[in-house]
């Protein structure tokens, strides 16, 4: 196999040169990465070395100290791009994770853009007033004595109001606060950190009000004023183009075509925004999201389109792919300059490039090149999953697809023979050999970062694709004939919107069927390479030889083992990791069953007789609809659970929760526990329930209230969605039980019946009995709990007393609050919270006297029950600095 796949790169030290010098800078910044304290200087100096040992070294020697300095050169130059800034960056004014006041002056780089209300599945039940936000290419930054510094860099400005007299190329000065680019407070979160830096973008600058933004006069420097020319240009050429586009697809305004007009304002402009989010996410299961970011595919129909206009004049020879290169080279400027569509820009031009030379040209070479320049261009790229996306399969359609169509569907036949039928057929071969070479590639790699994986993708890749190119051409030459006569766009608009309607629908039928998609665990980027050569030689080769059946069963045995894999160590008995949610609560629970209930011989300290654990795992309630009198002292069963899972940040459900699972080992959560009907505790439920394969959601009765009486609220619409994806949602009350693994959830609040004069009392509160070698340890989930539910609670549960406790209400420091954690004393507290609450000084006595953390401050917690006895807590941001720290903060293992 390993032959197989070398003879697919040819001799990369003579005939493809490209392909190792890619892989040697590729292996530099891989080494760079892992080893950020290395200064650009050594590995500088260390590739000067190396290219000393190159003249004088001989032969084999000579290319080693060749590849030596190719990899330092790649380290040094990712070293400098993303490890070092510049003296003058503007984020060192930024620290991270405070507001700090700041003034800078600069350009906007875009016209500034209003959003309003809220984004995601529940935005429209949560009252958000219109905002703006632009870019701003900073050029000085005021000190507090009215002097200015020279500073470079790029903010975001983020206006409280809505501001429409900001227009691209303006100069202006901006007064507000600044954060920097935060470090991730989740596990499975790439740190944004690296990406901006190779940037130079610092962060956002936040504004209370529209006063705060001021216009300026053109600058006196030259270059300042040319370079505010060059985006105010830029900038009127993208709002004419966009006002062509929305203009002629708008013309069919009805919601029927609502998800049509979004996909072709994303494939042909860029443009993200509510109306693509289900459409987007449809496209993502089948294997289809790669069509909605602009890419080489996008611009290779440009180009095509642009050859159909062009040769309509003639036969232009040479000239044909300059001008061709001039119209993607346009199109570049008019969409917005994100990563996708410069790296599909600088894709196309180069081969544009070579064919306009005229010479013969080795294609794989050429991509190689093309990679290198991306790579020096900005290095993070090679980490980013478009970059392997596009090159892994632009690479697969070079030398995979034929020699598949060969194996499938025999030599090709003289095509001066074949009627037009056959060369249709011949066509379609040819289409089905290059989705399916595509889609095989591309499989391991979505895997990897996404933990998904599409079985229908070459299907569907066959069936749209053709009407998704077809959108693409036709959208483009609108785009060009509306520039010479605008009333192009009226005639061909109508029709074109239909034609995204049709297909959005197709694939929402596709979408709709039992095997669109199938989650996966967290899988290593190990298991991705080794797939990824398995597969490549399956295209090559087929699969008759008995090596690559034996690879096969390997990594189908190492995705099995990543399946059963539950993330819990063999120390841990249990543990509770309550995720980063800004205001919000979203909290994972596991547990290992304790060694009485695995042995079966002796009695469980938390669940009783084996006999009984055995009666109690025989299923779930059979009643489905249970009555006002049978709410309490029930059994559920299940192996992990969610206690919450909302935030106001309304999109988290969309990928932050389920990638921060994910990373945790907890990549199938059937049940979830809702303590309340406030937003921020339930906003990402419809979104996680996919991915995580989520069966049965259990609520108080108040949930369950609030529907009935506010039939048209978010409540209402979240139950509505659970049924319609076929979940159960069940009312639990005191009494009732959830068996976690080896551990047991045990509803403590409120009754069954019980009315509450605050929302907030009606939350659900339950404790965690977890059995260990040294007797049962406790942690108690509070909800947002108030002074009446709490009095009620120590009334009925005299002896209440928890070991690690959920702060109640998010922490919110009222007195009543305050007294319960300190009459409970935990060894150890968790607060889910954003900024607002963290630090509060009421809270200083208490707080004090224990193990506390915070997930405003800390990221991710983590408390584990080890089968010591022992209680470990953990904060991501903690971890992620120092590993090693976590021993600091074990709590007392006696209490």
């Amino acid at each position: 196999m390993q032959r197989a796949a070398m003879g697919l790169m040819g001799d990369a030290s003579c005939r493809r040169p490209a392909v190792a010098a890619f892989a040697l800078v590729s292996c530099g910044i891989l080494i760079s990465n892992a080893a950020p304290d290395v200064g650009s200087g050594v590995w500088l100096v260390a590739a000067l070395a190396a290219g000393v040992g190159l003249s004088l070294a001989p032969g084999v020697w000579a290319r080693l100290a060749l590849g030596v300095a190719v990899v330092c050169l790649g380290a040094g130059w990712f070293a400098l791009r993303v490890h070092e800034t510049p003296a003058d960056f503007i984020g060192r004014a930024m620290p991270d994770g405070r507001d700090t006041p700041l003034v800078i002056e600069g350009v906007a780089t875009e016209s500034a853009r209003t959003s309003e209300g809220g984004r995601g599945r529940l935005g429209r039940f949560l009252a958000i007033p219109p905002s703006s936000s632009f870019p701003v290419r900073v050029e000085r930054a005021v000190t507090p004595d009215g002097g200015s510094l020279r500073a470079v860099g790029e903010m975001r400005v983020l206006s409280r109001e809505v501001v429409d007299d900001v227009r691209a190329g303006d100069r202006v000065r901006i007064t507000g606060m600044a954060r920097g680019v935060e470090p991730p407070r989740n596990p499975g979160g790439s740190d944004s950190r690296l990406w901006s830096a190779q940037r130079l973008e610092a962060g956002a600058l936040r504004v209370p009000a529209r006063g705060l933004i001021e216009r300026l006069p053109p600058s006196d420097s030259a270059w300042s004023t040319v370079r505010s020319r060059w985006w105010s240009i830029v900038g009127a050429m993208r709002e004419r183009t966009r006002s062509v586009l929305m203009g002629a697809i708008e013309r069919s305004p009805d919601d029927a075509h609502s998800a049509g007009r979004a996909l072709l304002a994303a494939m042909l402009l860029g443009e993200r925004g509510e109306p693509l989010r289900d459409v987007e996410v449809t496209f993502q299961r089948l294997g289809l999201a790669h069509m909605l970011a602009i890419s080489g595919l996008h611009l290779g129909a440009l180009a095509w389109a642009a050859l159909l206009a062009l040769r309509a004049t003639g036969d232009r020879g040479w000239v044909e792919p300059v001008i061709i290169a001039l119209v993607v080279l346009a199109y570049m400027i008019i969409v917005p300059a994100k990563t996708p569509v410069m790296r599909a820009g600088i894709m196309t031009l180069a081969f544009l490039l070579a064919e306009a030379l005229g010479r013969r040209y080795d294609r794989v070479n050429t991509l190689a090149w093309i990679g290198v320049v991306i790579l020096a261009w900005r290095p993070m790229e090679l980490f980013a999953a478009g970059f392997q996306l596009s090159f892994g399969v632009v690479a697969a359609l070079m030398l995979l697809a034929e020699p598949l169509r060969t194996r499938w569907f025999g030599e090709r036949p003289d095509p001066d023979t074949l009627s037009a039928g056959a060369k249709a057929i011949e066509i379609l071969k040819d289409w089905i050999s290059a989705a399916v070479a595509a889609w095989a590639v591309s499989a391991p790699i979505i895997a990897h970062h996404f933990g998904i994986f599409s079985p229908l993708g070459a299907i569907t890749t066959v069936l749209l694709a053709p009407a998704l190119l077809a959108m693409l051409a036709i959208g483009y030459l609108m785009l060009i004939a509306s520039a010479i006569a605008p009333s192009v766009g009226a005639v061909i608009g109508p029709a074109l919107t239909a034609l995204g309607s049709l297909t959005t629908q197709v694939a929402f039928l596709f979408d709709g069927g039992p095997w669109a998609a199938v989650y996966l665990p967290r899988l290593s980027v190990a298991w991705a390479v080794g797939m990824t050569m398995v597969i490549v030689v399956w295209l090559q080769r087929g699969a008759k030889s008995w090596r690559l059946r034996i690879a096969l069963a390997v990594m189908a045995a190492w995705l099995a083992g990543a399946c059963l894999d539950d993330g819990l160590d063999a120390h841990t008995s249990a543990r509770i990791d309550t995720l980063a949610v800004g205001d919000g609560t979203c909290i994972l629970v596991r547990a290992r069953a304790c060694a009485g209930c695995r042995s079966g011989e002796r009695a469980c300290d938390v669940h009783g007789a084996p006999e009984v654990m055995a009666q109690r795992r025989l299923g779930e309630p059979t009643h489905q609809e249970p009555t006002q009198q049978e709410i309490g002292g029930r059994v559920f069963v299940t192996d992990s659970l969610l206690w919450d899972c909302g935030s106001l940040r309304l999109t988290l459900g969309e990928r932050e929760i389920p990638r921060a699972l994910r990373a945790l080992g907890a990549w199938r959560v059937r049940t979830v526990v809702i303590s309340h009907e406030d937003l921020d505790h339930y906003s990402a439920l419809p979104d996680i329930v996919g991915p995580l394969g989520v069966r049965t959601v259990l609520v108080g009765e108040s949930f369950l209230r609030e529907v009935e009486e506010r039939p048209r609220g978010p409540v209402a619409f979240v139950r509505d969605e659970m049924e319609r994806q076929g979940i159960r949602v069940l009312a639990v009350a005191a009494g009732d039980v959830v068996e976690v693994g080896g551990a047991r959830l045990t509803f403590l609040s409120p009754p069954a019946g019980s009315v509450w004069r605050r929302a907030n009392d009606a939350s659900l509160v339950a404790r965690l009995d977890v059995g260990t070698e040294a007797g049962e340890r406790r942690f108690l989930f509070t909800g947002d709990i108030e002074a009446e539910a709490i009095a009620s609670l120590l009334e009925s549960e005299a002896d209440l007393r928890a070991n690690v406790m959920e702060a109640p209400h998010h922490g919110s420091a009222r007195a009543f609050a305050i007294d319960f954690v300190a009459r409970l004393d935990p060894e150890m507290v968790v607060q889910s919270t954003g900024p607002r609450r963290a630090g509060d000084d009421r809270w200083e006595d208490v707080r004090a006297a224990r193990t506390w953390w915070t997930t405003a401050t800390d990221g991710a917690v983590s408390v584990r029950f080890l089968r010591d006895g022992r209680i470990e807590g953990a904060g991501f941001r903690e971890q992620e600095a120092d590993p090693g720290r976590v021993d600091r903060h074990r709590a007392g293992s006696e209490r």
